[in-house]
């Protein structure tokens, strides 16, 4: 009977050992680092991880070169009520009413 448990004992911390040994060699292959972020970072990159996704597998795939076929956005707005010539003649005359208001405050800080 006490050869059975001293067996018993032997395979359970052969068997606890190689588990804590596979652990460790898999700790070193893949060192962890912890870092420090503010809450609006954490919910900006967890609003961009997919659900079976873990955290380093998000910035592994955000932080990747891959480059952006731009051909997925040609017509994107098209059928949108408004065109992007009334678009671009908003942006423009937004620009000179910028332009102009520096230009006065130029001349103000200039007398």
């Amino acid at each position: 009977m006490k050869r059975k448990n001293d067996a018993m004992k032997q395979k359970l911390f052969e068997k606890t050992t190689t588990r804590f040994i596979n652990k460790f060699k898999h700790t070193l292959k893949h060192m962890v680092k912890t870092i420090t972020v503010m809450d609006d970072a954490y919910e900006a990159l967890k609003s961009k991880k997919t659900k079976d996704e873990s955290f380093s597998d998000t910035i592994r795939r955000m932080c990747s070169e891959k480059k952006i076929d731009l051909r997925q956005w040609l017509g994107a707005l098209k059928g949108k009520d408004r065109g992007a010539a009334e678009i671009n003649k908003e942006i423009m005359e937004e620009r000179a009413k910028m332009s102009k208001d520096l230009d006065e405050r130029i001349k103000k800080l200039q007398r």
